[in-house]
């Protein structure tokens, strides 16, 4: 890529920044359109006057020359442009009005006139000065032209040769005289006059030829002949002639010098451009007649064609314009309002482009420029005062003022006189007449509001029917309703209450001419009310209904938020731009303003545009912004001198409306000249002029226009000024100058309050957290003034500022201190601080007890307030209460002691100081749920349980172990396990629960100590209630609380669970006596199984019991209960004595038991069949082992072996067979004995009479 030099650099550079106003070659593919339609015009010789055709500005001068710079054209062109430019108007001063309307219609003529003859010659003068006075020679136009020496010397030879020829010939015809007064030779003279007189007249005749010849041309050429010059006077004697110019024919001096011109020159295509201007059609017609005349004189075959450049509606009718041209071609424009903007977009570098708005103000600029001449010369001027007067500042206001200067010229002229349309709107609005009149609108509103607020709040009827109540009050009231009617028009009857009701029945009685109020009884009537007053209460109820409406639709709280609202406003004005008023005024308001502004009454000489576009324009440019009351600084350079370059960007930042984010942070000089110049701008409200250096002017200087800023930044919705304040131009401040500037702001009737929602309201947790301190050290406030809401609000900023108290400023201890009392707020955040300063606010503090409670803000207190060389966490955590008591500051352990429940949940259970339990248990700040959090978190044991105030639960809980505190710590084991204890737990007044003491006892029955306690009846009556009676006991636990207490029941203690009876049997507790084991029995009979083996048990403590209580022991509601007397018989702990006695007693009580299931195991029958007597009671019971079981044949045989009768010994033979006689009890066991394989299977023989008995071969046993 090539690289420039310098000089191309710039050249490039001044390229791009401006651009000439001059048509250009059109470089895109549609030219070649264009060039094809004209080259076909021109190719005709029949076409002769073209038409170029489009609006102003659509390019037509650059289509013509495109097509003049075209490869392809051959033709001789000439361009001749007679525009007809719009000047400034004469004021109305400078020109006299006539009276006599017949002169002012001659001098219209004349004019019109003089105006044609002008245009003529101007044609004349651009054909004829075309080319130079050499190709036209003979024109009768005399133009000033250089003589250069050559051609002064070529007039001074052939005036010489002229001589030189006029004497040769004169010498021939007077040798004698020419040669004497010559000097010439006389040799000379009289060779002349020897030559014949013919010969001397013939040469006299050719030389004096030649020398009038040469003579005549030269005349010729200085239109003698042409009547350019005509001789006044001719002196022969002096040889002296005068000459005098003669006026010519207009009209013929056109014809001959134009077709002079094209004989001359071969121009063969004219372009006329701009005659449209003049709006004169005789123009056209007069050159229509030139083309015709040039072309009569020309050859046929080359003619002269005009093109003319104008405009579309040059001619009124289609017909006119196709019939005065030959050919028409349309140019289509450039540029239109649909891409005006991408034209003029173009036109501006990246750069530009990216700044903020600066695009979009070009789109909407680009509707306004009527053509791309004036969009270049606009871009132009851009240029030239971006970099002369801007110095890169706000590009939308400097373009917005370049397009003003180029659409709105006369009115921009005007601000030099001060004058103008945007001189006065400017001057209204730093006057403050424009806020005033917006002012006067919003109040107007605010009062109308006020008033309907007023009616409103005094309207105290709620209900439609009240007030039908209250109009007819008057009339009929509650004590006279029941003897009282209403009687419309005479006629139809109605009571009080149904009107009331009913809103159709009270129209309908007031839609009549009178009303009567009459006495039920006697008819009586006691008042009439006429048609007006009818009127007026109808008209009344109409209104006051509306009211009512409006009241129980929100209309109150409507009213006092558009009120609201309207204050805002009123007050926010002081900072609304020029454009905010413009915008109020609106379009139709504004030109309103403008034609008042120019009005014959109006003495500021305004004068208003004659285009009523460009008040519009103005009216855009002022509406966006883009003029304001900074205008002038677009216009002129800047010179410090008062005000410094930094004060002049600062004061062009403020109008240029950047953000106050940017200019906080400019640099300024002179802060009273910058102050002085903003407020004669009527900036000085403005946000982005609230720079810190002005606020601290103002403070002292200004305390008016301050005053006006306070009011501005605490009312409401001001929360991102109140938020710059404290971010940006507090930190510039030392501390003295920032609580001024508060305690400015909370002066004043309720501000206290609009500070406190002020800040409240604010978005920018930091803002909050650098106003909040500085209120809270103000000493003095009016707290009495703040509403509880707003302490509550106050309340949350101070709980959402965690680092307050690191905040408040050194000696503001006091104060701040003050400022929560009074207010009823207290601190929620305490830091963990080093300083002394905070460590005194601290103290403070805590000494008024204006803190809140919490763990970290006790714990933080005391860390900070303990002397350095305890501060350790682990002093807090182990000892808690001593080291708050160690800090001698009573409110603070008074505060703990009100906050126990945190404390103890928080801090003391995660302590050592496990001694202070008892204290806190016991304390009346503990409550239920305190304790049981002591109980539950922390590890202790209770020597003596009794050192505890048994507190009850008051909440109703179904929880034993909640019901009380005894029950709570043996719960969690916290007692220790002493018989002392236990009986301190059993004691009814401690209402420790059965379940509750047996879960402890349980857990710690191996730790109680081995001895034995003798029991009071009371206490006796508890144990057996909680302990012996409890399912909860364990067995371990029972077996070690019945070794303790040595007792013998003789009654069974009440809801005894069958596990413990049998611990207490075990143990000896109950009583073997008929009385026990009945009670048992009636107690667990239902038990089944479980029964049996506890009966058992107290039989075999004391066998003897059976003795005279079979009936008792072995039946069971007088069944035979099988379970416990095989368990006796077979059980082995009672002697065979016993067990046959029980046989014996049941044999005799019914044989018929022996037949069922066995009573007797194999081996205690085989024990007992030895000392049994009766073979009737030892067959039964073999019987029942046989049918039960098939025993083995030892066992079989040692019982058969003790029956008496010989025939059971038949049984036991080994070898041959043995008959006995037969009986059903033999032959019965003879059968059992078979199927229990004893023996073959028996066989009647003799007819049924005997029983065959086999024994069993070897092989069949084995």
């Amino acid at each position: 890529m090539p690289v420039l030099s310098a000089d191309d650099a710039q050249e490039e550079q001044i390229h791009i920044a401006y651009e000439p106003l001059t048509p250009s070659v059109i470089e895109d593919e549609k030219a070649q359109s264009y060039i094809e339609a004209l080259n076909f015009a021109c190719s005709r010789p029949d076409i002769r006057n073209i038409a170029v055709t489009g609006p102003y500005g659509a390019g037509k001068s650059s289509v013509l020359l495109t097509w003049e710079k075209a490869e392809s054209n051959d033709f001789r062109m000439m361009t001749v442009s007679l525009a007809d430019f719009e000047m400034q108007q004469a004021s109305s001063g400078d020109t006299s009005v006539g009276d006599d309307k017949t002169d002012g219609d001659k001098a219209d003529k004349k004019a019109a006139k003089a105006e044609e003859k002008t245009i003529e010659y101007s044609i004349l003068q651009q054909l004829l000065y075309k080319e130079k006075k050499s190709v036209l020679p003979y024109s009768r136009l005399e133009r000033i032209s250089d003589v250069s020496a050559p051609q002064i010397a070529m007039m001074a030879a052939s005036l010489l040769l002229i001589l030189a020829l006029t004497a040769t010939g004169l010498l021939f015809l007077f040798p004698d005289y020419i040669s004497a007064k010559l000097s010439l030779p006389k040799e000379l003279s009289q060779f002349l006059l020897a030559l014949p007189i013919l010969a001397r007249v013939g040469g006299a005749g050719i030389f004096l030829f030649f020398a009038l010849f040469l003579a005549l041309k030269k005349l010729h050429r200085t239109g003698v002949f042409d009547r350019r010059v005509s001789i006044d006077k001719f002196d022969v004697l002096k040889g002296a002639i005068s000459t005098r110019p003669t006026a010519p024919s207009l009209l013929n001096v056109y014809i001959d010098e134009i077709v002079y011109f094209f004989e001359q020159t071969q121009y063969n295509v004219v372009i006329f451009e701009d005659l449209d201007r003049h709006n004169d059609g005789a123009i056209f017609i007069k050159l229509r007649e030139i083309n015709q005349l040039i072309n009569n004189c020309l050859p046929a075959d080359k003619p002269v064609r005009f093109i003319y450049a104008v405009r579309d509606n040059l001619f009124s009718t289609p017909e006119s314009r196709t019939k005065f041209f030959d050919f028409v071609m349309p140019v289509i424009p450039v540029m239109d309002s649909e891409n005006a903007s991408e034209h003029f977009l173009g036109k501006f570098t990246l750069d530009e482009l990216i700044q903020d708005g600066f695009r979009d103000c070009l789109a909407r600029l680009a509707l306004f420029i009527p053509d791309m001449r004036v969009m270049h010369n606009i871009a132009n001027e851009f240029r030239l005062y971006r970099n002369i007067v801007n110095n890169g500042e706000d590009l939308k206001r400097l373009i917005a003022l370049i397009s003003y200067k180029n659409l709105c010229a006369e009115d921009y002229h005007k601000i030099d006189q001060k004058k103008g349309l945007l001189y006065n709107i400017v001057t209204e609005y730093i006057s403050g007449k424009l806020r005033e009149e917006h002012c006067t609108t919003l109040i107007t509103r605010m009062e109308k509001y006020q008033t309907e607020l007023a009616i409103l709040q005094n309207e105290k009827v709620v209900s439609e029917q009240e007030l039908r109540r209250e109009i007819l009050h008057q009339y009929i009231n509650d004590k006279t309703e029941s003897t009282l009617c209403i009687i419309r028009n005479n006629g139809s009857q109605f009571y009080l209450e149904s009107v009331i009701e009913d809103e159709d029945t009270f129209f309908s009685i007031l839609s009549g001419n009178t009303i009567h109020i009459r006495t039920r009884v006697y008819g009586i009537d006691i008042a009439i009310v006429e048609k007006a007053t009818i009127e007026s209460m109808k008209t009344e109820y109409e209104e006051r209904c509306s009211i009512i409406l409006k009241k129980s639709d929100g209309g109150i709280a409507r009213l006092e938020e558009n009120i609201k609202t309207l204050k805002y406003e009123i007050q926010n004005t002081f900072s609304y731009d020029l454009a905010f008023f413009i915008n109020k005024m609106g379009s139709s308001g504004f030109t309103k303003w403008a034609t008042a502004c120019v009005s014959p009454g109006h003495d500021d000489g305004a004068v208003l545009p004659d285009n009523a576009g460009q008040i519009d324009f103005l009216y855009f440019l002022l509406s966006h912004g883009y003029l304001s009351a900074d205008y002038m600084a677009y216009r002129s350079v800047f010179m410090p001198g008062s005000l410094s370059t930094e004060d002049n960007n600062f004061i062009r930042a403020v109008t240029a409306g950047r953000s106050p984010d940017e200019t906080v942070n400019m640099p300024l000089s002179n802060i009273a000249n910058t102050v002085e110049k903003l407020s004669g701008l009527g900036m000085l409200m403005r946000d982005n002029a609230w720079h810190p250096q002005i606020l601290r002017h103002l403070m002292y200087s200004d305390k008016v226009s301050l005053k006006t800023i306070l009011g501005m930044q605490v009312e409401p919705g001001a929360q991102e000024r109140m938020v710059r304040l404290a971010n940006e131009i507090f930190p510039r401040w030392e501390l003295t100058l920032q609580l001024k500037y508060i305690r400015l702001l909370v002066d004043g009737d309720g501000n206290l309050s609009t500070m406190i929602h002020q800040i409240g309201g604010l978005n920018d947790i930091e803002a909050q957290h650098t106003l909040l301190p500085l209120l809270l050290s103000l000493p003095a406030l009016p707290w009495n003034t703040v509403s509880k809401r707003n302490r509550e609000k106050l309340q949350r900023l101070i709980d959402s500022h965690f680092n307050l108290l690191t905040a408040i400023p050194e000696d503001c201890a006091q104060i701040f201190c003050e400022n929560l009392r009074n207010s009823d707020c207290r601190l929620t955040s305490i830091p963990l601080v080093q300083s002394n300063s905070v460590k005194k606010i601290l103290h403070s503090l805590a000494q008024e007890k204006l803190w809140v409670y919490s763990t970290s803000n006790l714990q933080n207190l005391c860390f900070s307030l303990i002397h350095e060389i305890e501060n350790d966490s682990e002093l807090l955590r182990k000892n808690p209460l001593k080291t708050i008591k160690s800090l001698h500051i009573p409110n603070i352990e008074a505060y703990v002691y009100e906050n126990i429940s945190s404390f103890i949940r928080d801090i003391f259970i995660h302590s050592e100081e496990r001694e202070l339990i008892p204290d806190l248990l016991n304390s009346a700040l503990v409550d239920w749920d305190d304790a049981e959090c002591l109980t539950v978190s922390m590890k202790f044991m209770l020597e003596d349980v009794t050192v505890i105030l048994n507190k009850e639960n008051s909440e109703t809980t179904e929880i034993n172990h909640d019901k009380n505190l005894y029950s709570l710590l043996a719960h969690h084991n916290h007692i220790t396990p002493l018989w002392k204890n236990v009986i301190c737990l059993l004691d009814e007044d401690a209402s420790v629960a059965a379940d509750t003491l047996c879960e402890w006892l349980n857990i710690n029955y191996a730790l109680l100590p081995n001895e034995t306690i003798p029991l009071t009846e009371a206490q006796l009556s508890q144990l057996l209630i909680k302990v012996v009676s409890s399912e909860n006991i364990s067995k371990v636990a029972l077996v070690v609380v019945t070794k303790t207490f040595r007792l013998s029941l003789i009654k069974l203690p009440d809801s005894l669970p069958l596990n413990n009876a049998a611990v207490l049997v075990d143990q000896k507790w109950l009583a073997p006596t008929a009385s026990v084991f009945e009670q048992l029995y009636q107690a667990f009979y239902e038990e089944g199984d479980g029964l049996t083996p506890l009966l058992y048990d107290l039989i075999c403590i004391r066998p003897a019991l059976l003795n005279g209580n079979y009936e008792l022991v072995l039946y069971a509601d007088e069944e035979f209960d099988r379970r416990i007397t095989r368990l006796l018989l077979n059980g082995g702990k009672i002697s065979d004595e016993h067990c046959i006695s029980i046989l014996n007693w049941l044999w005799d009580k019914d044989e018929a038991l022996f037949s069922d299931g066995p009573l007797l195991s194999l081996q205690t029958l085989a024990r007992l069949s030895v000392k049994l007597t009766s073979d009737r009671q030892k067959h039964a019971l073999l019987m029942q082992c046989l049918k039960d079981d098939r025993p083995p044949r030892a066992f079989i045989r040692s019982v058969l072996m003790t029956f008496g009768h010989s025939d059971y010994a038949a049984f036991l033979i080994e070898r041959s067979h043995r008959s006995i006689v037969y009986s059903d009890s033999m032959w019965h066991l003879a059968i059992q004995l078979g199927k229990s394989e004893f023996i073959r299977p028996p066989k009647t023989t003799h007819d049924s009479t005997r029983i065959r008995i086999e024994p069993l071969t070897s092989a069949e046993k084995e």
